[in-house]
């Protein structure tokens, strides 16, 4: 910290001076803390969404949905049919 006196007689003003190599040197530091962070948070929502995906996996198709694809299938078969 510097004090700087003016001419006349005003109280003195302080002037914060930061170290520039004490700054540099943190720098990095707070870069490394911010990328573990991310990296972290990644990981996270790379297991959640891995669980999230294994849990609709093992889920039971639907009766409707299955009788959907089966109409579908018939309709394609029917339409080979025709077509040939």
């Amino acid at each position: 910290m510097i004090d700087v006196h003016n001419s006349r007689d005003e109280p003195a003003v302080k002037i914060h001076v930061m170290n520039a190599k004490k700054n540099s040197s943190e720098a990095p530091e707070k870069a490394r803390v911010r990328r573990r962070d991310i990296r972290n948070a990644e990981t996270e929502i790379g297991l959640k969404l891995r669980a999230l995906y294994a849990s609709v996996q093992e889920e039971e198709i639907p009766a409707r949905f299955l009788d959907l694809l089966e109409k579908l299938d018939e309709a394609e078969r029917n339409h080979a049919q025709l077509s040939e």
